[in-house]
């Protein structure tokens, strides 16, 4: 398929060190993309939705150290931030069916991630920042006809990750959305793009040939 998933595990929450029973928020992209405001939002965001975690990706001890330090001064138990590192890519999409919610960042947003994740059917929630490299994902999410997991600011970001965080109807009727749009939208089409991308290529030589005679 178009994520080359050959194998099919079965990830369970508990082989990943997550609680079965709790809400998973996730941000699993390089660490240098979190921000202290982000990282602060986050901490609200784990006070506001009781029996939650952060699921974060951390290959440096030092930044899970750091990361536990910062949570405790937050007010939040640094039990509720569970750290992972490297898995082999197969076994990292299946273990993407552990979240509930992926939380992009703003500066340097989720790319990769972003498609990964919708792929499996989880919800990513953004808030595009100004340069491009901050509004991939909300691109993605305009593509796959998703609006409502993209943010205008960061305090309508918080709302949203709460609001789905204490609602499960809601984010169970947001991932059937999701899971429909893989299946049936044009986003994950690679005909579709292969189609286009083969026009666009014989657009581009007429439009060579047309230039050489001139």
């Amino acid at each position: 398929d178009e994520n080359g998933l050959t194998e099919e595990y079965n990830v369970t929450r508990t082989e990943m060190g997550l609680p079965e029973n709790s809400f998973v928020f996730a941000c699993i992209g390089q660490d240098y993309k979190i921000t202290p405001d982000y990282f602060k939002m986050w901490m609200r965001i784990l006070k506001k939705v009781p029996n939650s975690v952060l699921w974060l990706y951390a290959l440096n001890p030092k930044l899970s150290e750091n990361l536990c330090h910062e949570a405790e001064k937050n007010g939040v138990d640094p039990k509720r931030l569970v750290f992972f590192s490297y898995i082999k890519h197969q076994k990292f999409m299946w273990a993407l069916k552990c979240v509930d919610l992926m939380l992009d960042t703003q500066y340097v947003g989720a790319h990769t991630t972003t498609s990964d994740s919708l792929f499996m059917g989880v919800p990513v929630l953004t808030c595009p920042g100004e340069r491009w490299v901050a509004r991939v994902c909300g691109s993605i999410l305009n593509a796959m006809e998703l609006p409502e997991l993209i943010a205008e600011t960061p305090e309508q970001y918080e709302e949203k990750a709460v609001y789905w965080g204490t609602h499960p109807k809601e984010l169970k009727a947001l991932k059937q959305k999701v899971a429909k749009q893989v299946k049936s939208g044009k986003f994950f089409d690679s005909q579709v793009y292969a189609r286009k991308f083969e026009a666009l290529c014989h657009e581009m030589i007429r439009q060579y040939e047309k230039n050489k005679k001139v």
